[in-house]
């Protein structure tokens, strides 16, 4: 999903909880000014307020409708994934508004991350719509593998070799060079140590739950942005 979509989406869930929020808040006030104690005393919604149920059940067709990506819709439930590990949901009954509307703030924060990031490397900005998902590991290892892949391609690294001592010898020989002649050194050892640190715990290891969800995970998006900016760099 694009996030331009993910956006348009976002505000109709808005628009309609509110809607929801305010055909609940008319009923309330019908109860509490006791127009009708039949009607006070109904609990069956369908009967007593048949307009304002009926008005609801539209609204919340539409959200069931409009739901973005990170939420799914179970009978009367927005279930939320809020970018975070699959399963970690946050239920939400279309009675409980003022939890929803918390949530769409949750989701505009956390899609804010994601605009960010996309507006990154294009290898980070390819893996947005998992992202908008909650597939964060998921994500992650899709972009450092594509690291490692770019530049075993640039140096033509045979199956047998690993990346990070054909990274220094790539330096030694000149293959790849640093902006700055003087900075050589380091900018090997920030490749080498994104691949060989970063890239193998990623790639071989589940990303730790404190870690699987987008703020905490940002950083490790924004290193790969560096790691394949700097390659690109020093391979030209």
């Amino acid at each position: 999903m694009l996030i331009d979509e993910a956006h348009k989406k976002i505000d109709a869930v808005e628009k309609k909880l509110i809607a929801i929020k305010k055909q609940t808040a008319v009923v309330k006030k019908i109860k509490d000014q006791g127009e009708s104690e039949d009607i006070a005393q109904n609990k069956d919604a369908n009967i007593a307020f048949p307009k304002q149920n009926k008005l609801v059940l539209k609204f919340w067709d539409e959200i069931k409708n409009n739901a973005p990506s990170g939420f799914v819709i179970q009978g009367n439930l927005l279930r939320h994934l809020s970018f975070n590990m699959v399963g970690d949901w946050i239920d939400i009954h279309h009675s409980d508004i003022g939890q929803a509307l918390e949530s769409v703030k949750e989701y505009r924060k956390k899609l804010a991350i994601v605009e960010y990031l996309s507006g990154l490397n294009p290898e980070i900005s390819k893996v947005s719509s998992m992202l908008l998902d909650g597939e964060i590991d998921v994500a992650l290892k899709a972009v450092f593998a594509t690291l490692d892949t770019k530049i075993r391609a640039y140096l033509s690294i045979t199956s047998r070799v690993s990346t990070v001592p054909a990274i220094g010898k790539a330096f030694n020989e000149g293959i790849l060079k640093a902006p700055d002649s003087d900075n050589n050194d380091s900018a090997r050892n920030f490749l080498q140590g994104v691949v060989g640190y970063y890239r193998s715990n990623i790639l071989h290891r589940s990303l730790p739950t404190n870690r699987n969800n987008i703020e905490a995970s940002a950083s490790l998006f924004c290193l790969a942005h560096e790691a394949f900016t700097l390659f690109a760099f020093c391979s030209n």
